[in-house]
């Protein structure tokens, strides 16, 4: 029973610490790098993409690719989008893939 509990309690705080990829983006005039974050599902620490990602993240890389922005990478760290709206705007990278 206490292995149990262990067990229930580790798969219950990496979900917590759910990452999810973001698509890299960066604009070959002005240098500017955007990203565009695809939701998963976060639940027991999986990272499966759900049925709600696609639009927001289909949004997201519309809006940048009208602006000129190319797709030059992908990096995966802790998720920040609370919801598929605000998945749905570019936000300046963090960090730019290697």
């Amino acid at each position: 029973m206490r292995r149990l509990v262990l067990v229930t309690l580790t798969l219950a705080l990496t979900s917590c610490a759910a990452t999810t990829d973001y698509a890299v983006y960066k604009h070959p005039v002005t240098g500017d790098v955007m990203e565009c974050e695809l939701l998963h599902s976060g639940w027991l620490g999986s990272n499966v993409p759900t049925g709600r990602s696609a639009g927001p993240y289909a949004d997201c890389k519309t809006q940048l690719e009208e602006r000129g922005y190319q797709q030059v990478g992908t990096v995966e760290r802790k998720r920040q989008a609370t919801s598929p709206e605000e998945a749905r705007i570019p936000r300046p990278a963090l960090r730019q893939p290697q």
